[in-house]
């Protein structure tokens, strides 16, 4: 939901009932500025709770409560970044299809360009060649058991 100036939530399609938000990049503890405001971290002011970012880490929490009404204990912010960048894959679990709303093909060229990654006129690193499996053989049949008297 969003989070009106009055401080209410209003709830906007599609409905969250979960978030899953997965770190791609560290920010170190050296990167918090004077105050020890944490470079980058995702915070909830209410639950008195910052994630510094760690990459292969990953936050799950709830959008609603167990009533279905949007929870604002889980309201949350990403402090700014300093110095460095952040990378995360945000993943909402919602409670309809949202079917293909809002999926955009993404330029990556135009990103490395715009956000100066890479070299962007590096030629893409192509997939190695499928290596070629040697066939398996069939199991063999069960010895037999049989005994002569």
């Amino acid at each position: 939901g969003t989070v009106r100036p009055s401080g209410a939530i209003q709830v906007v399609p599609p409905r969250r009932i979960a978030t899953l938000l997965l770190f791609l990049t560290s920010i170190d503890e050296d990167d918090d500025d004077d105050e020890g405001v944490p470079n980058g971290a995702t915070v909830f002011p209410s639950l008195q709770i910052a994630q510094r970012p760690k990459a292969g880490a990953a936050l799950l929490w709830p959008n609603i409560g167990l009533d279905g009404r949007p929870d604002g204990r889980t309201i949350h912010r990403g402090n700014p970044v300093r110095g460095t960048v952040k990378y995360a894959v945000n993943v909402w679990i919602c409670a309809e299809d949202v079917g293909d709303r809002g999926v955009q093909s993404l330029d990556l060229e135009k990103l490395r360009v715009k956000y100066g990654i890479g070299n962007a006129a590096a030629a893409p690193v192509p997939f190695p060649p499928p290596v070629p499996l040697a066939p398996v053989a069939p199991p063999a049949p069960p010895a037999s058991s049989s005994s002569s008297s």
